[in-house]
C-alpha cells in the first residue's frame, strides 16, 4: 500500500508519522516539540488519527489542527481458519460470484465500477493490486452489488474489507464475498487475516463473526467525523449528540456548520436543522434551493421542510 513516512531523524528515528490511504498513525516519543509541530503542518483539518499510545492523547492539540476531534472504539479480528466454507452454496439464481479484474472493471459500466476501482487504486497502480492483492465481488445484471478487496498484505498476513450497495444489504451478500477474498487467501500463502471496523458497527461485526474471525484487540482512533462505516451504525439519539457537540464547537469553529447540520438532518430533526440555516441566512448566506434541497435528502417529503424551502425562495429569488 503506497504512503509516506516522517520521522524526526533519519539516521536515529524517535518519533514518527506513517500516513496511507486507510490511516494516520503516530508512534515513538511524544515529547518531541519540533516533530510535533511539523506533523501539527503536514495533517490536515478532517484527518483521522491513530495513536500508538495513551501518552500521545495529552499532545493532540500539538499535533493535530482540529481541537475538537473525539476518541472513539475501533475492533481487531483475526481469521486463521475460515468457518465459512459452504458460502458459494449461498449464491441466488441471477448473481455471480466473480473474482476482481481491474483490467475490466476499469473499463465496463457496470453500476459500482468505480467504487471498486477507487480501492484497487489504494494499492497505487493497477499492477501492484494484480500482483499483491485480491478481491472478488458479486454482480447482478449490471450491478456489482458487493465486493471485498484486501487492503494491504505483508509477508503471511493480510487485511480485508467489504463493501455492499445499500440497496443490497442484509441478504447476505457481504458474508459471501468476504468469505470468497479470505478462503482465496488462506488458500495462497496467507496464514493470518485481520479485519478492523468500528465498534458501532454491527453488520461488519456479524459478517466476521460468522466467518470465523476472532476479536483479538480493541484500540481507539480520533475523527471529526461519527465514526460510523453506514449511517445505521448510530441512533437517532446518538445523532443527535453528535450534532449537540458540534453546536457547541461551532461558538470556536465555524468550519463544522455543515457536519452540525447533517447530524441534526440524521437525528430526523428539521427545527434545529432551520434554526441553523436561519443564522446563516440572516447573516447574508445565500445558495440555490435545488443544491440545498440535495444536501438533506432525509426531509424531501417533509411539510415543514418544503415550506421552509418555498420561504427560502421568495427571500432569494
Amino acid at each position: 500500500m503506497p504512503g509516506e513516512i516522517f520521522v524526526d531523524c533519519n539516521d536515529n528515528p524517535t518519533s514518527v508519522l506513517i500516513q496511507t490511504s486507510e490511516c494516520n498513525l503516530l508512534a515513538g516519543n511524544p515529547n518531541n516539540e519540533k516533530f510535533n509541530s511539523e506533523v501539527k503542518e503536514e495533517l490536515d483539518f478532517w484527518d483521522d488519527l491513530i495513536l500508538d499510545t495513551d501518552e500521545w492523547e495529552t499532545k493532540l492539540s500539538e499535533v493535530h489542527q482540529n481541537k475538537f476531534i473525539r476518541k472513539y472504539k475501533r475492533r481487531h479480528y483475526v481469521l486463521n481458519n475460515l468457518k465459512y466454507p459452504d458460502y458459494k452454496q449461498d449464491i441466488n439464481e441471477g448473481f455471480s460470484l466473480k473474482k476482481v479484474d481491474p483490467s475490466y472493471i476499469s473499463k465496463c459500466k457496470l453500476k459500482n465500477s468505480e467504487k471498486v476501482m477507487d480501492w484497487v487504486n489504494n494499492w497505487g497502480t493497477i499492477d501492484n493490486f494484480s500482483k499483491y492483492g485480491v478481491g472478488f465481488m458479486i454482480r447482478n445484471e449490471d450491478t456489482i452489488i458487493s465486493w471485498s478487496l484486501t487492503d494491504c498484505i505483508y509477508d503471511k498476513r493480510a487485511t480485508i474489507g467489504i463493501h455492499c450497495d445499500s440497496n443490497y444489504r442484509k441478504n447476505g451478500f457481504g458474508a459471501i464475498t468476504a468469505a470468497a477474498t479470505a478462503d482465496y487467501c488462506l488458500c495462497n500463502g496467507i496464514t493470518e487475516i485481520d479485519w478492523l471496523c468500528v465498534d458501532t458497527n454491527v453488520g461488519s461485526i456479524a459478517i466476521a463473526e460468522k466467518l470465523g474471525f476472532v476479536r483479538k484487540n480493541d484500540y481507539y482512533a480520533f475523527t471529526p467525523y461519527p465514526p460510523i462505516e453506514n449511517e445505521s451504525d448510530l441512533t437517532l439519539g446518538q445523532w443527535e449528540e453528535w450534532a449537540l457537540f458540534y453546536e457547541k464547537a461551532l461558538e470556536e469553529e465555524p468550519r463544522l456548520f455543515w457536519d452540525c447540520a447533517l447530524c441534526w438532518m440524521k437525528a430526523n430533526n428539521v427545527d434545529s436543522v432551520i434554526r441553523l440555516l436561519n443564522k446563516e441566512v440572516e447573516s447574508g448566506w445565500k445558495w440555490t434551493v435545488d443544491e440545498l434541497s440535495k444536501f438533506f435528502p432525509h426531509f424531501q417529503n417533509n411539510p415543514k421542510w418544503i415550506e421552509y424551502l418555498n420561504h427560502l425562495k421568495s427571500i432569494w429569488g
